[in-house]
């Protein structure tokens, strides 16, 4: 038996499957009038955000999670900050570093600059220049243009290098006396005593 003051319609139909789908309302009378109010527990009801609806807080590590987060060594992250690579992490009543979420992508962004040759007071310059609307990538270009000029310098001298390393390997017999190895005579020069 229904309870006075709550009323429940029911209403039933046929899907094409041959299934009964119901639908149910359920309405309550205020208790200071005869006006009714649906009780709604869908996602756009009132209860629902009164219950389930928390503020968005962000994320923070402390440096020792963010070197695991990162695989960078803390002392690195250290560096880092001194260096003004990182900006200063926030601190804790206690004195702990907090480092948000930018500092992983900032991290990812010199780890990425490290791997392309650059050091790190070009990589900081890359992130200063990254903030220019106008001049930024012209400076940028600028930057990697002497980059890859100084790479392909080192690249003629190691060529240079591995040429008379090859040479001498294949002029060293590999057995005898080591005075026989043009490998030891090149490393003390040709002729020279070793002191």
């Amino acid at each position: 038996m229904i309870a006075p003051g709550i009323r429940r319609h029911l209403s039933h139909e046929h899907s094409s499957c041959g299934r009964i789908r119901a639908q149910a309302s359920t309405q309550t009378e205020s208790i200071f009038g005869n006006s009714y109010e649906t009780l709604d527990s869908g996602v756009d009801s009132s209860l629902y955000r009164d219950r389930m609806e928390k503020p968005t807080v962000s994320r923070y590590f402390t440096i020792g999670a963010l070197s695991a987060k990162t695989g960078v060594p803390a002392d690195t992250l250290r560096y880092y900050e001194r260096e003004r690579l990182l900006a200063p992490a926030r601190r804790t009543a206690s004195g702990y570093r907090q480092y948000g979420d930018d500092a992983i992508e900032r991290i990812r962004c010199i780890r990425r600059g490290k791997a392309l040759g650059f050091n790190l007071a070009e990589i900081r310059e890359l992130l200063v220049l990254e903030n220019d609307r106008t001049q930024g990538v012209k400076g940028v270009r600028q930057r990697a243009v002497q980059r890859l000029a100084e790479m392909d310098q080192r690249i003629e001298l190691l060529l240079d290098i591995r040429a008379e390393l090859a040479r001498l390997i294949a002029a060293c017999p590999g057995e005898g006396a080591p005075e026989c190895c043009p490998i030891l005579s090149s490393i003390h020069g040709a002729g020279s005593a070793v002191k």
